[in-house]
């Protein structure tokens, strides 16, 4: 303790405290409003000015994968939103800044505001589905032209499987079977990426593309589609965006097993891809093992937010039941289109 004071793993910060510092800081007016969407990986508030207009600001957590990318991530969408890609724009303050570190009992974190991607989640129908390819083919797209500051971190095997993996054996409810289990399990999956990886094109990846977009219908009555939470960005094989979005359709199916519905939204999504951007053989092959690397990376972010969240969430009956879920998935190859 310092002073008498208990020390804070985790604060959580008042909307109005949020929305008086976008007043003071940023050009868009008095703000009428500033409440907090959720409370997850970051904190997410909804604000609106008093002429209507909404935005999202976003104040990052000090994670265990170290300091918030937000630099480049910010730069990166600065440049999306002047190619006309389909993503929410950050927003500058007055000074011209795209982000800030803000201080906090637990260290600094990062905040921005991005503009609102109005809309809801996108659905499993044939147009959404191919909007989420098309649009995540011009963001991809978009990276090849990219010049921006150096991303802090590189989606490679060591940040996409080992990190996690360390975090989930060092889970308090991790015992020697399932440790065991879980490392034969990343080290199978593990050769297989090596093997895969010198075949893959790389670029830069949204990261966390599955459900963090939005789908309206604009003047014309013409569905668009909005991308947003570039939280997980990075440099990285482009398949890995792929694997997201698999892992999405799988995640609640019996393991190893995608229903016809699934299947069919997989098609049109790979679709829609194809059309804004050439997708080689081993890129779509490799979607399958970057679905698996998904899960290893759930299991790692929970097991980094225990001091937080508590270990419910990686109970010890449900990582055994995951074990073979997970051993299902990794023999499960990409379904074919």
């Amino acid at each position: 303790m310092t002073d008498g004071v208990l020390p804070a793993i985790y604060t959580g910060v008042a909307g109005e405290v949020i929305g008086g510092l976008i007043e003071s800081a940023y050009d868009l007016g008095p703000i009428a409003s500033c409440h907090l969407i959720r409370r997850g990986m970051n904190d997410v508030y909804a604000v609106r000015s008093h002429s209507g207009r909404r935005y999202v600001a976003r104040l990052s957590h000090v994670r265990a994968r170290g300091p918030s990318n937000l630099a480049y991530e910010a730069a990166f969408l600065a440049h999306l939103t002047a190619l006309g890609a389909p993503v929410a724009a950050v927003v500058a303050d007055s000074q011209g800044g795209l982000w800030r570190n803000l201080p906090s009992a637990e260290g600094p974190r990062a905040f921005a505001v991005f503009e609102h991607a109005a809309g809801r989640p996108p659905e499993s129908d044939s147009e959404d589905v191919f909007l989420l390819g098309s649009s995540l083919a011009a963001i991809h797209m978009g990276g090849d032209s990219f010049t921006g500051p150096e991303s802090l971190r590189t989606l490679d095997g060591d940040y996409l499987l080992a990190r996690p993996l360390a975090g989930l054996l060092a889970a308090p409810t991790i015992d020697q079977p399932l440790g065991q289990a879980y490392a034969a399990l990343a080290a199978e999956l593990a050769s297989r990426l090596e093997a895969a990886w010198p075949a893959l094109s790389q670029g830069i990846c949204h990261g966390d593309c599955h459900v963090n977009a939005h789908v309206r219908t604009d003047e014309r009555g013409r569905r668009v589609i909005a991308y947003f939470d570039f939280d997980d960005l990075g440099p990285g094989p482009l398949a890995y965006d792929l694997g997201t979005y698999l892992f999405h359709l799988g995640r609640r199916a019996e393991p190893g097993v995608y229903p016809a519905a699934a299947l069919q939204a997989w098609a049109r999504y790979i679709e829609g891809y194809r059309g804004g951007r050439t997708l080689s053989q081993p890129d779509f092959e490799a979607a399958a093992l970057f679905a698996v690397v998904r899960w290893f990376i759930w299991f790692g972010e929970n097991a980094d937010r225990i001091p937080q969240w508590g270990m419910e969430s990686l109970s010890r009956p449900w990582l055994r039941m995951q074990v073979k879920v997970v051993r299902r998935w990794l023999a499960t190859p990409t379904p074919c289109v």
